[in-house]
């Protein structure tokens, strides 16, 4: 005999009615009859059936839809809500779903509670993720792992027997934590040699490292011997192994050598003695003489006259044994200071800055003056805010000489005006760095010629610059460049089209010339221009003097000026020659010693002609 199945019950809630159904909702008929109502029929004949009280008990069968009463299809239909005890679905007029299926496929029970394993507490917690379906198994398994550790050493200890006394050695001992929570280890060693000891190893915890210090005495055999280091902790041990190696002195004799840096320098400039030892055993003890001294492995110093300087070293190491070298220093006599002093920018807007940079050789220290002031290293940079021109003086000093050097940085004024212009220049072949109101060459020398254009409270329209050279320069095709950036080379005819430019802004330009003859001056003014649109006519100068390198001979001049300079002279000593002559008593004397002669010569001619005939 089998036992029957439970029979389950569904509604048919288009009559409500229950009826036998093995995948019915419902468990026993009962229930299925509490939640399963059909809707109320019309019935006109009801004495409720009145004003608007259209729904009639289901008893009425025969009902007729009455006046005022809407047709059944405007009904509303029926809802259904899940009973979250038994998950099954009943009718319920503020159900959340208006079909059946739909509350079937949402009314289930939930899925059971997941767990996970905190490995920081080692507790478990409800995850929806988690790996396990039953709490106590998670609770048996989210378990702290069991403490361990692992040791390892830096490596073998290789060392020379010392003749006499000890030396210390030493590498490291490392315990590296592998699971669990760290705890305490204690350490111990053997496979130590006789004449060989070691210093304790005191306790740590891993992650940690101790250094093993060994001595080895004069008494130590020579040979290979592995060395075990045990680790002890939470009833586990650990082991790591290396060899000691002590190898007979002879096979490692001392090796001294030493060197002086620079090996040739000046007077008052600190020279390096450096050593460089190897061999031997234990420790080095340095012993410096000769121009050097002290006790260890370098030595430092000036000299304040020139020659050849030798120092001497010593060094012995832990066993007594020594070795020496010399080295030397070649000192040549003092040399000239020499300074660089330059500027980032060289033109201003008023407000804004720039830095002046320097540099210098064989000097000491350097003072600043006029814009600036105060003691300055020899080399360095600090920045500056001029607000008119000014100059800078910086004067370094250095084997009892002094270097100086002297720039200017110009501040643009625009004085009612919007527009301002400032023009420096430098001579390139000469190597100044400078860029300054005056530029000295001579001929055939390359100018660099440094514009800067400026606008004011006003944004600027059609800015044009030009800069008409004199005759004794001449443009360099290809230089003329506006912040960096190559223009065409019209700046020296027709002008630089710069367009517009905004307010407070400026626009730097630079080109280059070639000094030609020089002419009757030495001496030139270079005048260059910008305008713009509703602006006055800004203008600045720079001074152009030639130099003569050989003399006033290499001025060159053509015949008519050679005639005319000949003409002028012999005008001048004619003159100087008749008044001396005509006037002066010791000129009158001359003169009449000169006619004197002149006779002598005309009567001497006079009787040779009359010999001969």
């Amino acid at each position: 005999n089998t036992q029957p199945s439970t029979t389950r019950y569904s509604c048919d809630f288009t009559n409500g009615r229950c009826f036998a159904d093995n995948n019915g909702g419902y468990g026993s008929l009962s229930s299925c009859r509490s939640y399963c109502v059909a809707p109320s029929p019309y019935d006109p004949g009801h004495p409720s059936c009145s004003g608007t009280n259209c729904q009639l008990p289901s008893s009425n069968t025969n009902c007729q839809i009455p006046q005022g009463c809407p047709s059944p299809t405007t009904l509303p239909p029926a809802r259904y809500a899940c009973n979250t005890s038994t998950w099954q679905c009943y009718v319920n007029s503020s159900g959340v779903y208006t079909s059946l299926s739909q509350c079937q496929n949402n009314c289930k029970a939930p899925p059971p509670t997941r767990y996970a394993c905190n490995t920081s507490t080692w507790q478990c917690y409800a995850s929806s993720s988690g790996s396990y379906t039953s709490l106590s198994r998670c609770q048996n398994e989210c378990q702290a792992p069991t403490f361990d550790f692992s040791l390892s050493n830096s490596g073998d200890i290789v060392v020379y027997k010392p003749n006499s006394g000890s030396i210390n050695v030493s590498n490291v001992i490392y315990a590296n934590l592998i699971s669990g929570n760290s705890q305490l280890v204690n350490f111990s060693q053997t496979g130590l040699p006789n004449g060989v000891s070691a210093d304790s190893l005191s306790s740590c915890s891993p992650n940690c490292s101790r250094n093993n210090n060994l001595i080895i005495y004069s008494s130590a055999a020579i040979g290979n011997f592995p060395v075990i280091v045990t680790g002890f902790s939470e009833g586990i041990s650990r082991t790591t192994s290396y060899n000691l190696i002590i190898k007979p002195n002879y096979l490692n004799p001392i090796s001294v050598s030493c060197w002086a840096s620079p090996s040739s320098t000046q007077v008052n400039q600190y020279v390096n003695f450096y050593s460089n030892v190897s061999g031997g055993s234990g420790n080095y003890y340095y012993s410096w003489s000769g121009v050097a001294s002290g006790n260890s492995s370098t030595y430092s110093r000036s000299f304040s006259s020139s020659g050849y300087y030798t120092a001497y070293l010593t060094v012995t190491d832990s066993q007594s044994n020594s070795a020496s070298a010399s080295c030397s220093v070649n000192i040549e006599g003092a040399t000239s200071p020499t300074l660089n002093f330059w500027a980032d920018r060289y033109s201003l807007n008023q407000g804004e800055s720039t830095y002046l940079r320097w540099t210098s050789e064989n000097t000491n220290y350097c003072t600043a003056s006029n814009g600036w002031s105060g003691n300055k290293s020899t080399y360095g940079y600090e920045i500056v805010y001029p607000n008119v021109n000014t100059t800078y003086d910086l004067i370094c000093y250095g084997n009892n000489e002094q270097v100086s050097r002297s720039l200017t940085i110009y501040v643009s004024s625009f004085s009612g005006n919007n527009l301002n212009l400032t023009k420096l220049g430098r001579n390139l072949s000469s190597g100044e760095r400078i860029y300054s109101k005056t530029i000295r060459v001579t001929k055939g020398e390359v100018i660099e010629f440094f514009l800067t254009v400026a606008s004011g409270n006003k944004d600027l329209q059609n800015v044009v610059v030009k800069d008409i050279l004199p005759s004794s320069l001449s443009y360099m095709a290809g230089t003329t460049k506006v912040d960096g950036v190559l223009q065409a080379d019209t700046i020296t005819t027709s002008g630089l089209v710069l367009g517009n430019l905004a307010r407070g802004t400026t626009k730097n330009i630079t080109f280059q010339a070639l000094s030609n003859d020089s002419g009757y001056y030495l001496n030139f003014t270079n005048t260059a221009e910008a305008t713009a649109t509703g602006e006055n006519k800004a203008t600045d100068s720079v001074s152009i003097t030639f130099s003569l390198v050989a003399g006033a001979s290499t001025v060159k001049t053509g015949a008519e000026e050679t005639f005319m300079i000949s003409f002028i002279v012999s005008l001048i000593s004619s003159v100087f020659l008749w008044y001396y002559f005509k006037f002066n008593s010791k000129g009158k004397i001359v003169f009449a010693g000169l006619e004197n002669k002149i006779r002598e010569r005309k009567l001497n001619s006079l009787r040779r002609k009359m010999i001969k005939k």
